[in-house]
Formats: structure tokens, C-alpha cells, sequence
């Protein structure tokens, strides 16, 4: 695993979208062989002079800080906040669930999530008729048409990214208006937002996440 010291913008907007699960299109995979999950580390912190951490009872959605439009609510939220904080409680991290001036944590987790879906249009293919040229009277115009007659079908899927950030509040600095903290810890976990199975899968793979980093708990 290569270790690095990343940076994260914090965009606090209190709604997230959806994540996870699935199997791809025309694919042999299951649900769980399409997940994917990585963490990553700063190799230069102390984790076990780390005891305290605020996570925030909300998913927050990753999208581009000028986009306005309203988010729905992730359906998943109260999994991954609980799966989170059952993992750091097992690795002997307190949360502080109210804090203040006299109860500040060392570091802050976020959880953030965002999916796509893509939809395909499938023709049947009849050889030799690759290339339209027009009709007589239209003019001369060229092109890939992918000749139809009947029997198309569509295919769609959504894909979903779970990331999981722990990071330095009292190091952050402001980079055009943003707040940066440093990254100490995070993990991502990605894959098909759909699958009857997608709140076990979460709690899963969000328990891998936390097994691929047992250095969290060293000295703990």
C-alpha cells in the first residue's frame, strides 16, 4: 500500500445520495466480487495518541461546490454512521457526539457518497448495413447508424462510491474560500447501487475497510 498524505476540501451540506451494490451488465459477477475496497494513510501520524473523533450524523454528497440542485436524502445513512462507529469503537476511539469548547475531539470523520447511473441502447446488427449515405433528395451526408428494426433493449446501472475521511481539524487551512484540512486516514469502497442485498454489503465492506487498517488500533 503506498502511503500518502492527502488533503480534503470540506463542503458540509447536510444531505447525501445513494451508494453501492449490484452486478455489472452482461457480467459473470456477483454483487459482492464487483465491490472494490482501498484505504489509504499518512505513515506519519501517531494513531494511538488519537482518542476522540466527531462523525456527523449525515452523508455528505460529493459534487462540484457551485451545484445547488436539491440531493435526496441517503437511504442508507443510519448503516454506514452506525457501521462506522461500531468499527472505531472496537479499534478504542471515543466518539464525542456534541462538542464543544470544552470537550473537542482530536480529529473529525466524514462519510461521503455519490452514484451515477448509465444507460445503454442495444441494436441487432445486420452486416452491410454500417454505412447510410442518405437518401436520394436529402443531400450528402455521412455517418454510423446503427441500423433498427425492432428488437432493441436497454440496459442500466448505477454505480456508487462510498468514501470515508478522517481528518486533522486543527491544522486546516483555506484554499479560495475552502476549508483544507490534512487527511490522516480514509477508505473508499466502490461499486452497483443496486441488488437486494446492498445494507449487508455495506456493513461488510465498511468492516474491510476498517481490517485493511489495523494500524488504527495500535496502541490503543
Amino acid at each position: 500500500m503506498q502511503n500518502k498524505f492527502k488533503w480534503a476540501v470540506t463542503a458540509l451540506v447536510l444531505v447525501g445520495v445513494g451508494l453501492l451494490s449490484g452486478c455489472y451488465p452482461n457480467d459473470d459477477l456477483t454483487n459482492s466480487e464487483s465491490d472494490i475496497v482501498a484505504t489509504n494513510y499518512d505513515d506519519t501520524v501517531q494513531f494511538d495518541r488519537i482518542q476522540t473523533y466527531f462523525l456527523p450524523d449525515t452523508i455528505i454528497p460529493m459534487r462540484d461546490k457551485d451545484d445547488t440542485s436539491k440531493v435526496d436524502e441517503n437511504p442508507y445513512t443510519s448503516v454506514i454512521i452506525n457501521s462506522i462507529v461500531k468499527n472505531m469503537d472496537a479499534y478504542g476511539y471515543q466518539r464525542i457526539v456534541n462538542p464543544d469548547t470544552n470537550n473537542l475531539p482530536d480529529v473529525v470523520l466524514l462519510a461521503s457518497a455519490v452514484s451515477t447511473t448509465s444507460t445503454s441502447v442495444w441494436y441487432p446488427y445486420y452486416p452491410g448495413w454500417d454505412w447510410w449515405y442518405g437518401y436520394p433528395g436529402y443531400g450528402w451526408w455521412g455517418g454510423y447508424y446503427p441500423p433498427y428494426y425492432g428488437g432493441g433493449y436497454v440496459t442500466s446501472y448505477t454505480m456508487g462510491t462510498l468514501k470515508i475521511d478522517m481528518m486533522d481539524p486543527w491544522h486546516y487551512d483555506v484554499v479560495e474560500g475552502d476549508t483544507v484540512m490534512p487527511v490522516y486516514w480514509d477508505a473508499t469502497i466502490h461499486g452497483l447501487l443496486q441488488g437486494s442485498e446492498i445494507e449487508s454489503r455495506i456493513k461488510k465492506n465498511i468492516d474491510k475497510a476498517f481490517e485493511m487498517s489495523a494500524y488504527l488500533k495500535e496502541g490503543k
